[in-house]
């Protein structure tokens, strides 16, 4: 059985409001010239894919879930512009930042999805991760991007994606705004889904073209270099050994401990991979001084198998938020486990192994801060650490 351990994480907020932005710096690119399929492949499926009337038509198969035409090239960050006609009442979407898996008839996709739905609930340009986690940014609470989609004739859709955001627009109006971090870069696809209608169905899309904004990497923060990070704490044993960093507080009366980097972070996606070897473990990205992580406005994300708690602390303060601890228990692994806090001006998403814990805001955050682990003083605890990275939040 997995015992949730306390797990602390702090961060220091930013307000940078991201727009639409069309980059004329970057140019246009293509990716489909209207009268051939050069440059895609179809990788699964019995539907399928041909050019009529200047346009994709992708027709439903009959035998698998969906069919695909993927492009041969991988991207990354990138601003995505098409347009796809739905008249048929075929479902569909297309593909982001995807890869294929082994499956039982081969090979399937998966990845972010952004959808193509002709149904009553028009939830067109909301995203789904295909044969992962399913719906991450449904339009539920988007009725205008709902009311934007027109049944019958040409949709356009833009698709902008900067590290871990992912934003959509349909017919100009702002749709889905997802921010995760499962995946930076991988092919594009059309997806036709199969149907059992005795009519023949399709979808069709147009007009597609892209701007390539590259795949920036994530910085290393691993605490192994003792450079870039400031330890504090009377009773903080830092241990680095083979390219780990092993965080110990033996006696709490002699605590707590901080050890913090020496540069602040703005906006982006912080990762940490870690391991809970003992005791009510606490796991901090902060904002404030690395005496105590504290004196700016950050916020601390707690997770504890004690009732009550854990969840989304400002630093110092009171709590904001509270996710499911069953959801949270069943994530945390007795191995190496991934968190993953995402900060974007007032928004926080925190992810802990794949599992989207919460999402929400919180006002007045600090524009940048330090990251950092803190040991708190109240019991004993050993937190060996692995990897710590953080990638920046492009501003449009």
């Amino acid at each position: 059985m997995i015992r949730l351990l306390p797990l602390v994480l702090v961060l220091a907020g930013g307000v940078s409001a991201q727009s639409e932005a069309s980059f004329p710096e970057v140019p246009w690119r293509g990716l489909f010239d209207g009268e051939s399929l050069e440059g895609w492949t179809q990788v699964c499926g019995d539907g399928g894919f041909r050019v009529e009337d200047g346009a994709v038509v992708g027709r439903r198969g009959t035998r698998y879930p969906s069919s695909y035409l993927a492009t041969r090239e991988r991207w990354g960050d990138f601003l995505l512009e098409y347009e796809f006609n739905a008249a048929d009442g075929l479902n569909g979407g297309v593909q982001i930042r995807s890869r294929t898996r082994p499956h039982e008839n081969g090979v399937d996709v998966i990845g972010y999805q952004v959808e193509i739905d002709p149904s009553d609930r028009a939830w067109s340009a909301g995203i789904y991760e295909q044969g992962l986690r399913g719906w991450l940014a449904p339009l539920d609470a988007r009725p205008e991007a709902r009311a934007a989609m027109k049944r019958e004739g040409w949709n356009r859709v833009r698709v902008l994606a900067r590290g871990p955001r992912i934003r959509t627009w349909i017919n100009d109006v702002p749709a889905a705004d997802l921010l995760d971090a499962e995946a930076a870069e991988g092919f594009l696809a059309l997806q036709a889904h199969t149907s059992n209608d005795r009519e023949p169905k399709a979808v069709r899309w147009r007009r597609m073209r892209i701007k390539d904004l590259g795949r920036p990497s994530p910085l290393d923060l691993a605490p192994a270099d003792p450079s870039r990070w400031v330890a504090r704490g009377e009773g903080l044993v830092v241990e680095r050994e083979g390219g780990r960093t092993t965080l110990r507080l033996d006696d709490p009366a002699r605590g707590p401990g901080y050890l913090a980097t020496g540069e602040e972070f703005g906006d982006g996606a912080t990762r940490v991979v870690f391991r809970l070897r003992r005791g009510p473990l606490s796991l901090v990205v902060a904002g404030g001084a690395p005496d105590a992580l504290g004196g700016r406005a950050g916020f601390e994300v707690v997770i504890d198998r004690s009732p009550g708690a854990e969840g989304l602390f400002r630093v110092g303060g009171a709590r904001v938020a509270l996710w499911d601890r069953r959801r949270a228990s069943a994530a945390l692994r007795d191995g190496e486990n991934a968190l993953v806090v995402i900060r974007c001006g007032e928004r926080v998403a925190i992810l802990l192994n794949g599992e989207r814990l919460l999402e929400t805001a919180i006002p007045d955050l600090s524009a940048r801060g330090r990251i950092g682990f803190r040991m708190p003083a109240s019991r004993r605890g050993r937190l060996e650490i692995a990897e710590v990275s953080h990638r920046p939040l492009p501003r449009d």
